[in-house]
């Protein structure tokens, strides 16, 4: 049997993963062509609308403008910014945000159906963002229907929410939505109608597996690294203290009681950590860490390679992950991360990082003292990470992402399922 050639309709997440998927799919000649809700092309009616937003609303325009990407250049994009500005007006009249979200993917599918596939034999696109409709009636007409989780399932990452909230109330900032089984069943309607599931971790793969799904339909392949932008960094001895630094929400998923309590086990005098990134927590919690750790705020993606460079350490505690792009990142700079097992990064523990449970602060710290102690332990292992990021790079991801969805039109033609 001829093996056939992948044609993917990627239905595109905003801006997720900086277009890696598509721009992966276009460099390896697959990609038949991207949905994009909103997408800022040069001279186009988007673009110059964003323009017009970012004299009154400069960080809205902004992000109007950043969805787009150079490494598309000659992709058929399809996308409809009426449709996006008429769905965004209508989300006052719901009162929950799940049950908007999911009535926005439906909207958005029927567009996506209407538009048409072209001549595509697979559909692509991220679960819970991805209506499962379309995934089913994609499926009818004959393509094969690839998602990807990209954080561990619903019921695991609220699970994890429901205990550190237990343990940390003075952080919470508002209730779980009182509908939030919804997510629970959207997946499940999602992976029905998937012929095979990507994902970007174990961490994420094991929590499908707990969820009923088989394991041969689950295929890990770990996010890309754009090296461009996160180029290796040298780091001259420092004359003042060692920086530990984090990137991402400040929140309770992403183990900010833990990074605070690190913090506390240490003089600022020798140890300054920093935290960028917006700020969900109570502010209760964060006058607390006055003097302990830097609140930076959030800052323009472009700004996010000079912070890492002026880190020494990075650590990253998070409960529940798909596989964080800051930790990776991090590693591309050449610095050393701590991190936890469910944040999904591709880290061998005392080779080019350390995974620690994120709950246990007495080892968190004790990684942090081994790394401020011996300058000559950072230089080696962030160099070490530094060499493994550039094995994550986006020729070794659409290679893969390729090979996964080759493999399914084959089995698929012969009668089997994914």
């Amino acid at each position: 049997m001829s093996e056939q050639v992948p044609r993917v309709a990627v239905v595109q997440d905003g801006a997720r993963l900086h277009y890696a998927v598509p721009a992966a799919l276009l460099g390896q000649g697959m990609l038949e062509r991207v949905f994009c809700d909103w997408y800022a092309a040069p001279w186009s009616l988007s673009r110059l609308f964003g323009h017009m937003v970012k004299v009154l609303q400069p960080a809205a325009g902004r992000r109007m403008l950043d969805r787009y990407s150079p490494d598309l250049a000659g992709a058929h994009i399809v996308s409809n910014p009426l449709l996006t500005l008429r769905v965004l007006r209508q989300r006052r009249r719901f009162t929950s945000v799940t049950a908007y979200h999911q009535w926005e993917s439906e909207v958005k599918g029927r567009w996506m159906e209407h538009a048409g596939w072209g001549r595509s034999n697979a559909l692509f696109g991220f679960i819970r963002n991805i209506d499962p409709e379309l995934c089913a009636r994609a499926r009818q007409q004959g393509l094969v229907t690839v998602g990807d989780q990209m954080i561990a399932p619903y019921a695991v990452e609220r699970e994890q929410w429901q205990r550190q909230a237990q343990a940390f109330p003075e952080f919470v900032t508002g209730p779980l939505p009182p509908d939030d089984d919804r997510w629970i069943d959207h997946e499940r309607r999602t992976w029905d109608a998937l012929d095979a599931i990507t994902c970007a971790s174990a961490y994420v793969r094991d929590g499908l597996i707990a969820q009923g799904i088989a394991a041969e339909r689950i295929h890990v392949n770990p996010y890309p690294v754009d090296l461009r932008h996160f180029p290796a960094v040298e780091r001259p001895p420092r004359t003042g203290p060692v920086t530990v630094g984090f990137v991402g929400r400040v929140n309770l998923r992403k183990g900010t009681p833990y990074f605070f309590q690190v913090a506390r086990r240490f003089a600022p005098q020798k140890v300054k950590f920093v935290m960028i990134g917006p700020v969900d927590i109570a502010p209760a919690a964060v006058e607390k860490q006055r003097g302990a750790v830097e609140l930076a705020g959030p800052v323009a993606r472009s700004e996010i390679p000079a912070w890492l460079s002026r880190f020494d350490i990075f650590l990253f505690p998070s409960t529940c992950e798909g596989s964080a792009g800051a930790g990776s990142e991090a590693m591309a700079t050449g610095l050393p991360v701590i991190c936890s097992p469910n944040s999904g990064a591709a880290i061998r523990d005392g080779s080019d990082g350390f995974l620690r449970p994120y709950h246990d602060v007495d080892a968190l710290a004790a990684c942090v003292e081994q790394l401020v102690a011996s300058p000559q332990l950072r230089r080696e292992i962030g160099a070490r990470a530094a060499q493994a990021a550039r094995e994550w790079s986006i020729q070794r991801f659409s290679a893969a992402l390729g090979q996964i969805i080759r493999g399914v039109l084959t089995r698929k033609a012969g009668g089997n399922s994914a």
